[in-house]
């Protein structure tokens, strides 16, 4: 691809600075919240999404999520999956972006309708879009949109739902599964989930 029209948004402006970003994040759990400060760090103006279909003042520090959708440039979705949250990302919400927005996934699959998701990308509703998650993993050809042919020269990232497989993951887990051992033999309760 043309390095300059690679830099430049679908209706040929140049790249934001950080100041002019407005970062989405959809669902303000633990992971919203340290996007939150990573892009306050950076001068990006962070929006809080409210539920979608929510009245407008449910949540005095939330925002309606029509709203944030239509000021964004780059929405995090980090929802959990239960039933009413599938495909809560489809054509309308493509829509209502701005063109020059990227999406990127880190909640599971399912959240965002990836056919939705491959159409936006093709008809440039959006400008990008990074996925670590699919609807049916693990991910193949066979199985998701988001691998098959005529997908390679769309702006889309995809990774194996590996996000989290850090070193330092991998230690803090076998640190916590050891912890949870020796407190098991000794009867003691450790890491009580209600």
């Amino acid at each position: 691809m043309d390095m300059c029209k690679s830099l430049r948004d679908p209706e040929g402006k140049a790249p934001r600075i950080c100041s002019e970003e407005v970062v989405v994040i959809i669902w303000y759990g633990e992971v919203g919240q340290q996007i939150a400060i990573r892009a306050q760090l950076l001068g990006m103006k962070v929006l809080v999404s409210g539920r979608k279909g929510a009245p407008n003042n449910a949540h005095a520090a939330r925002v309606p999520f029509e709203t944030v959708l239509r000021n964004s440039s780059v929405v995090f979705v980090t929802f959990p999956r239960v039933r009413e949250t599938m495909k809560l990302i489809s054509h309308t919400e493509f829509g209502l972006v701005p063109r020059h927005a990227i999406l990127i996934n880190i909640s599971r699959g399912g959240i965002v309708d990836e056919g939705a998701l491959i159409m936006a990308l093709k008809a440039r509703q959006i400008a990008g879009a990074a996925t670590d998650v699919f609807l049916h993993e693990p991910a193949s050809l066979e199985n998701s949109v988001l691998l098959c042919t005529g997908t390679e020269d769309l702006n889309l990232v995809v990774t194996p739902h590996s996000a989290w497989f850090t070193k330092n993951t991998r230690l803090n887990f076998m640190a916590c599964l050891q912890k949870n051992i020796v407190s098991w033999v000794e009867r003691k309760p450790c890491n009580l989930v209600v």
